[in-house]
């Protein structure tokens, strides 16, 4: 009986030794074969397709937030600045940095607001289809109606003065609108719709097409002086422009074949140079003076349709800031984007700072670069 037992007690023990070993190559090799996907879930970075969830809770020591308000646009006007909000109201920072509130009337289907050149007033369009346009006045505080039919609309460089263009069902019409009178000089007729508008240079008006690859744009130039309308640049796919304040230069982007080009041209769309030190929009950057400020991807997937998948926020994407010398063919890096997490929109310089909507949270930052 004692042999017998001793045997049995053998027995269960060795049974026990197999059960855990087959115990741990199965559960060894799940984890060996689940590895990739636990280590994709435990050290993955979150993908650039989607806004954050949450607003930006980490600040480098160069880039603050100026406000808790969510921000459509904002402009300068003497040393304070001036922002409207994702709902239409009006508040100005000081240069202390205090905020009030100038208007509180509220827009709904923003889809545009560009400030005056000396940023006492602010020409906003909003509504879904037939958009309505409507000038704010900061200092008398009151607004003031365009005319039915206006379809585009820009402000001159130099004077206080709106171009605006007007569409019957038949053709298109194009006049000058004096702010301070309310009277207006027609410029001249054509057939023509969906045009945008862009004042740039004193003498010109140029009519702009919406951008989108595989979309032949053009731009054409009206002549105030001589009421001729020419092309500046003809069928060129995903075409957009950014121009200097002087327009004598301007950051183009193409879209041939998923082939993104960027190149500098002048004002005759002769091309100044190819560039190949970094890829962005023309819409991430402004000029001031020879040097280019933009919000620079760190990576673009190849696989992105441009411009569309970012205007249609199909995609959000992670920047650096840079400066760009076009005099001297440098670039200097302002910013790594690396924290805060940034996706750059109407970058402006401004003294000391750049200036731009982080289009993750639609807040307004400042980024300090120092004299």
């Amino acid at each position: 009986m004692t042999a017998y037992a001793e045997q049995i007690k053998f027995l269960v023990v060795m049974k026990k030794i197999f059960i855990t070993i087959i115990f741990l190559l199965v559960t060894g090799g799940s984890v060996y074969f689940a590895w990739p996907f636990i280590q994709n879930l435990l050290f993955s970075q979150p993908t650039n397709t989607q806004p954050a969830s949450t607003p930006i809770t980490k600040t480098s020591d160069l880039i603050k937030s100026l406000t808790d308000k969510p921000v459509f646009d904002f402009w300068f006007r003497d040393d304070e600045i001036y922002f409207m909000t994702t709902d239409g109201q009006i508040f100005k920072i000081t240069a202390g940095g205090a905020e009030t509130n100038v208007n509180d009337q509220k827009i709904f289907n923003l889809a545009s607001v560009s400030a005056s050149t000396d940023g006492s007033s602010v020409l906003v369009s909003f509504g879904m289809s037939n958009k309505i346009f409507s000038v704010f006045n900061l200092i008398t505080k009151t607004w003031q109606s365009l005319s039915a039919g206006t379809a585009a609309a820009t402000w001159s460089p130099n004077q206080n003065q709106l171009a605006v263009l007007k569409n019957s069902g038949v053709d298109s019409s194009l006049e000058i609108l004096n702010i301070a009178d309310q009277k207006t000089s027609p410029v001249l007729k054509f057939n023509g719709q969906d045009f945008d508008l862009n004042w740039v240079v004193p003498d010109a008006i140029y009519l702009t097409q919406k951008p989108a690859a595989g979309f032949a744009a053009s731009i054409w130039s009206m002549s105030i002086k001589n009421k001729t309308l020419q092309p500046l640049i003809f069928e060129e796919s995903g075409l957009m422009v950014q121009w200097s304040f002087d327009g004598k230069i301007g950051l183009k982007f193409t879209n041939t074949t998923h082939e993104n080009a960027l190149t500098l041209i002048n004002q005759n769309n002769q091309l100044l140079e190819k560039l190949s030190l970094f890829k962005t929009l023309p819409s991430k950057c402004s000029f001031g003076g020879s040097v280019l400020w933009c919000g620079v991807p760190l990576d673009i997937p190849r696989n992105n349709l441009l411009p569309n998948d970012y205007l249609n926020n199909k995609i959000y994407f992670q920047d650096s800031i840079i400066a760009f010398d076009t005099a001297s063919n440098t670039v200097k890096e302002i910013f790594d984007g690396q924290a805060p997490i940034v996706d750059v929109q109407k970058i402006t310089k401004q003294g000391d700072k750049l200036f731009f909507i982080n289009r993750y949270d639609k807040k307004l930052y400042s980024l300090a670069m120092g004299k």
